[in-house]
């Protein structure tokens, strides 16, 4: 029983359940929020600062993606469970749909078709499932690179001089820990865009629409071009 409980979080976010009847009673307040994760806090090394390389733009991206893989290869393995699911839908459908159309005269077609919609039902349930747990995976890597950055930044300016300190207008350091590490914590999510972009179902449904021509003018009752026949009719009247 205890296993399957942690199953039950660990897959269905179980434990979120008490915040959220409690929200649907009252206003929720600081207090009625869970603990922060030991591995998202800013006082846990998730991320050893002398594993990345600071000296340039590309080789802090290559050193920090590479010491922070096992919390953005799971993101990315999540989404692309959601992207097969989203590519498998269509095809369980049209084999579903083209199952019935063939009737049930065996047994064996029954249990087919029976078969073919239980597919569809987890075809549905595993892809939300991935893409909740993908956004989960995101924004614990987003926290994690946050909380790096934060504090290469924080520590290094403790250790300027009053001078150096003069020179650096206190806006540029706030930008620095907001802004600017969102942008480089967003890194991570810009491949899944990219798959996004170019995932197959896009492609397979692009090439299942039918072109449709533009209607003639003549068959135009409403709207500008209707409004346009008319006005020219009544001007040739005229």
């Amino acid at each position: 029983m205890r296993y399957l409980k942690l199953l039950n979080e660990k897959i269905l976010f179980s434990q979120m359940t008490p915040l959220l009847r409690l929200g649907f009673r009252r206003p929720l307040e600081a207090h009625d929020l869970p603990a922060l994760p030991k591995h998202l806090s800013s006082r846990e090394v998730v991320v050893k600062e002398q594993n990345i390389d600071w000296s340039t733009g590309s080789s802090f991206l290559k050193t920090l993606l590479a010491s922070s893989k096992r919390y953005w290869l799971p993101q990315l393995g999540f989404y692309g469970l959601f992207a097969l699911m989203n590519l498998l839908g269509p095809v369980t459908i049209h084999a579903f749909v083209e199952r019935l159309q063939g009737g049930f005269l065996t047994p064996e077609s029954l249990l087919e078709t029976l078969l073919l919609a239980f597919a569809i039902g987890a075809v549905g349930l595993i892809g939300g499932l991935s893409l909740q747990h993908y956004f989960r995976a995101h924004l614990a890597r987003h926290q994690i690179v946050t909380n790096v950055i934060n504090k290469k930044i924080f520590t290094h300016a403790l250790h300027l001089r009053k001078e150096a300190r003069d020179r650096t207008p206190m806006g540029d350091i706030v930008n620095h820990m907001s802004s600017d590490t969102d942008a480089v914590a967003e890194v991570g999510n810009a491949i899944a865009d990219a798959a996004a972009d170019a995932k197959p179902s896009r492609y397979f449904a692009d090439r299942n629409v039918p072109e449709r021509a533009p209607p003639a003018p003549h068959d135009v009752r409403y709207g500008e071009a209707s409004w346009s026949c008319r006005s020219r009719a009544t001007a040739a009247s005229v």
